[in-house]
C-alpha cells in the first residue's frame, strides 16, 4: 500500500547488464528480472545485450560513459541512430553490427525476443504481477521455473 519495488537493469552511471555476459546468461538475467512481482524498469540497449564500453566520460570523470553510448538500432549508418554526416557525440559499440534491433528481431532465439516473451509471459501471468490486489500468492510453493527453450 507505500508504493512498488522497481528492479533496474542499468541506468547512465552504471556498467550495462551485459558486461562480462554472453547471451545465455542475459536471458537468464531476465527471467529473474521478470519473473519477480516487482515494476521492471529496463535500461535502453540491455534487451539487446548493448555491451559496456570503456570510454572516458567527456568531462574527465568517472567511467560512466560506456553505458551512454547509441542505441544500436540497424547494422547501417550510425547503427540506426542518426542520420548525421557529421561526429556523434559518443562513438558506436564496436559490435553495433552484429548487437542490434533490426538483426535481433530475425533471430526467434535471440535476446530481444525472449525479453519480449517475458514481458508478455508477466502481462499475461498474475503471479507476476506487481500489484497483487486480489491474488493470494502461496511462499510455499517454489521453485519458480523458466523453460527459456520454449517460451
Amino acid at each position: 500500500d507505500k508504493g512498488y519495488i522497481s528492479v533496474v537493469t542499468g541506468n547512465h552511471d552504471l556498467p550495462r547488464v551485459a558486461f562480462g555476459r554472453d547471451e545465455e546468461e542475459l536471458k537468464t538475467v531476465f527471467a529473474f528480472i521478470l519473473s519477480l512481482p516487482t515494476v521492471p524498469l529496463i535500461y535502453y540497449g540491455d534487451e539487446i545485450g548493448m555491451d559496456y564500453t570503456r570510454l572516458k566520460n567527456k568531462d574527465g570523470g568517472y567511467c560512466r560513459t560506456g553505458a551512454r553510448t547509441p542505441m544500436q538500432w540497424t547494422d547501417g549508418k550510425n547503427a540506426g541512430f542518426s542520420e548525421t554526416d557529421g561526429e556523434l557525440y559518443l562513438p558506436l559499440n564496436a559490435d553495433y553490427e552484429a548487437v542490434n534491433v533490426e538483426r535481433q528481431k530475425e533471430r526467434e532465439d535471440s535476446l530481444l525476443n525472449t525479453v519480449l516473451r517475458l514481458v508478455e509471459a508477466k502481462r499475461n501471468h498474475p503471479e507476476l504481477f506487481s500489484a497483487r490486489t486480489g491474488i493470494e500468492l502461496v511462499s510455499d510453493t517454489y521453485p519458480l521455473v523458466f523453460d527459456l527453450l520454449h517460451l
